[in-house]
């Protein structure tokens, strides 16, 4: 099973700031069966300084959005070549059989975020009470992504995908469980080349992290957090079948409204869900990454 030596921030792979290490765990044996660095705060300021950069006056939140898009669809290329391997990663390391479908199931999420995203109304026009007024949807800054073990790919995909396709970048903490398998995304996202800065990964253990840390880095105010713990539990409160992905998706994007005469317009409601989870589930199994294999089960506890 492999092991990484490094973090991914700002777009290279970067020696941590000490020697503090992750073991992960096998599940089903019970034995250290691989590691990678353990984030300090330091490292997890240097993703956050490289997030914020690469949002202030890198290239990412000013692409059209079709252009992000082809970088995803470049992703979703690369994921999909490589679901087998990423599925035994995620079986090996935090024990979910190959079946459960982990792999294919985040594979599905961001083939679905992609598809919605080709028309999603980025820009338009609606009537107000003293002329029509223009709705641009902007991305709103550096995302702290923060997943357990459980479903890690699916997790992520669940947040890091409408990040990416709003124009955020994003500094991803995967569980000191199941690191792994985001540093494997982090290899994807590298070949896919992305900017420098987008998206970062620091494995850490557990604590506070994500408001404090930007905070205290300077590319948030106090009322900005707020701001993102509100949207964060909107997104907590929304995470229905129905709401997911569009929902999600305007949580990581700032409507900026204007007219000649300043009328506002107010937000539609997201759209239904139009993936039934019968075709979800068909999709997940129809990938060889989710096909049933022999799993090992847990150790007895001594």
């Amino acid at each position: 099973m492999r092991s990484w030596d490094r973090l991914f921030i700002g777009g290279e792979w970067a020696e941590p700031s000490s020697s503090s290490r992750i073991d992960v765990i096998s599940p089903h044996t019970t034995e250290i069966v691989a590691h990678c660095p353990e984030a300090t705060t330091a490292d997890v300021d240097r993703a956050v300084q490289a997030a914020g950069r690469a949002f202030a006056s890198g290239p990412w939140p000013r692409l059209p959005p079709n252009e992000r898009l082809r970088a995803l669809q470049r992703l979703l290329d690369l994921y999909t070549a490589n679901m087998t391997e990423m599925g035994l990663l995620i079986t090996e390391e935090m024990g979910s059989p190959i079946s459960f479908g982990q792999a294919g199931a985040a594979w599905m999420t961001l083939k679905t975020m992609i598809s919605i995203a080709e028309t999603y109304p980025w820009e338009e026009r609606r009537p107000g009470a003293f002329g029509d007024v223009l709705v641009r949807r902007e991305p709103v800054g550096v995302v702290a992504a923060v997943v357990p073990w459980n479903v890690p790919q699916f997790i992520i995909m669940n947040k890091v995908g409408p990040a990416l396709i709003a124009g955020c970048s994003v500094v991803l903490k995967p569980a000191p469980e199941a690191p792994l398998n985001a540093l494997f995304l982090a290899e994807m996202v590298e070949q896919a080349g992305f900017p420098p800065g987008v998206f970062n990964v620091v494995p850490a253990g557990r604590g506070p992290f994500a408001f404090y840390r930007l905070e205290k880095s300077g590319w948030a105010t106090p009322d900005a957090v707020q701001a993102i713990r509100r949207r964060w539990q909107v997104e907590r409160a929304c995470r229905s079948l129905g709401y997911s992905i569009l929902t999600i998706t305007q949580v990581a994007t700032s409507p900026l409204r204007s007219s000649s005469l300043g009328s506002i317009a107010g937000p539609k409601p997201p759209a239904p869900w139009p993936h039934p989870l019968s075709q979800w589930k068909a999709a997940c199994s129809a990938h060889p990454a989710s096909r049933p294999a022999p799993c090992r089960s847990r150790a007895p506890s001594k």
